[in-house]
């Protein structure tokens, strides 16, 4: 029986080749409006991971850098895309209008300037190639969106577990703290970020090593592992299409400035807003006390809320001072620690007592302080809903405060914290 000509393609497959410009502009609509909310929902999950969940936040911070710079280039792949679309678009129909394309003779003009006339390609051809850049740009958004989120898996299996692993160890006893573990988990990070680098370099040189017949051997098993955890199977087959049917040394340069790009573009997102990073504004500052920072104000829309302390406005009108203090993840064991909380839980059931002695304990542990007075009022747990924050709220008597610029300060027990959680500055109105 004779093998079935692989070159020969279904008839539903030819046809969905030629129309396949309709599925890609229904979800690069539907996917770029996606991914235009993908970035805030990032900042909120990490907002409430590192205030409620986990105070250490290098890895998860990463992660979530990482993430934005994939979902950016996404974005700015699938807007060139439906630019180019609508070009495409517009060259379809301005051909089917003008079916014979520019006439030349009915310029009237000079040799030199008629022959740059005539040297411009027929419609046909304009959409032709249009219309494979559109694909080309639809394949490889895409593709650089998933090797970005191999990469991360990667470093995570192979770096962050483990050490995570090793660091629960040493916690319940079955390891013990040694400069010599210390030592060996360095080496095997390294070693890691080695082989990592070497995936890297392989993926940006189209595999140039894999043709040498010894290094091919060698890196064979190093490789099937790579491809495993970096998520490759699922953008291998764009990727060698891209590569064997591209130029070489432009498919490289542009691979080169992608990986610098992303590196610059991670560092950037993680120092913080890419405004902050290209600003030249030297003399400022965020400092506690010198500065008056928009999340501490109830009624502004800052982006990201204080998780020291808030008030209502930076202009107070009135006698009464409304004070909220975010609970926060990083300060749990000391508020445990202060309020006996696990001995009291232990022989003590959950009741309206126990929460009103937790409260009293809480106001011990705060100190609320306005010029020379210092407020030990009573509070109250709070889960404000605009910003998803659970945290402690109490009222401040200030009539006897006249009009004038204040700091509320915000301190925890001297003992523990030297320094301020917060400098609240605000004005007292008549």
């Amino acid at each position: 029986m004779d093998a079935p000509n692989s070159n020969l393609k279904p008839v539903w497959l030819k046809e969905l080749q030629r129309r396949s410009w309709e599925p890609e502009i229904l979800l690069s609509g539907i996917v770029l409006y996606g991914m235009f909310q993908v970035p805030g929902a990032l900042d909120r999950f990490l907002f409430f991971f590192s205030n409620e969940i986990y105070n250490d936040i290098n890895a998860m911070d990463t992660l979530v850098a990482l993430l934005k710079v994939g979902v950016y280039w996404l974005i700015v792949g699938l807007i060139l895309h439906l630019i180019c679309r609508g070009l495409w678009i517009g060259m379809v129909g301005l051909s089917y209008s003008f079916p014979k394309g520019i006439k030349p003779g009915k310029l009237k003009f000079q040799p030199q300037y008629l022959a740059k006339v005539e040297a411009v390609p027929p419609l046909e051809s304009i959409i032709l190639k249009l219309e494979h850049l559109c694909s080309i740009i639809y394949s490889i958004s895409f593709l650089l969106f998933m090797s970005l989120m191999g990469t991360y898996l990667f470093a995570t299996v192979l770096i962050v577990l483990p050490m995570v692993i090793v660091a629960l160890s040493v916690s319940v006893g079955f390891m013990v703290p040694s400069e010599s573990l210390t030592n060996t988990m360095n080496m095997y990070a390294q070693s890691v970020l080695l082989f990592g680098c070497l995936g890297v370099v392989d993926f940006l040189t189209m595999g140039y090593f894999r043709r040498f017949e010894l290094f091919a051997k060698i890196y064979w098993p190093f490789y099937r592992l790579f491809c495993y955890l970096s998520l490759a199977r699922y953008y291998r087959p764009t990727y060698f299409t891209l590569v064997t049917n591209l130029n070489r040394w432009g498919l490289f340069s542009f691979l080169l400035l992608f990986a610098f790009v992303s590196i610059l573009s991670i560092s950037s997102i993680q120092q913080g807003t890419p405004e902050e990073y290209f600003s030249r504004i030297e003399i400022w500052s965020d400092h506690h006390g010198t500065s008056a920072f928009e999340g501490y104000y109830q009624d502004r829309p800052s982006k990201i809320p204080s998780t020291q302390a808030q008030i209502p406005s930076d202009i107070i009108r009135g006698d009464v001072l409304r004070v909220f203090i975010p609970a926060s993840i990083s300060l749990q064991d000391s508020l445990k620690k202060f309020t006996k909380y696990d001995s009291i839980r232990a022989i003590e059931d959950e009741s309206f007592e126990t929460e009103e002695f937790y409260l009293d304990k809480i106001r011990e542990f705060y100190n609320l302080t306005i010029a020379d007075s210092t407020f030990k009022t009573k509070m109250y747990f709070q889960n404000v809903a605009a910003t998803n924050q659970k945290g402690y709220l109490t009222y401040l008597n200030i009539g006897h405060l006249e009009a004038g610029l204040y700091d509320l300060k915000v301190e925890g027990p001297r003992g523990m914290y030297p320094e301020p959680f917060a400098m609240v500055p605000f004005y007292k109105s008549d």
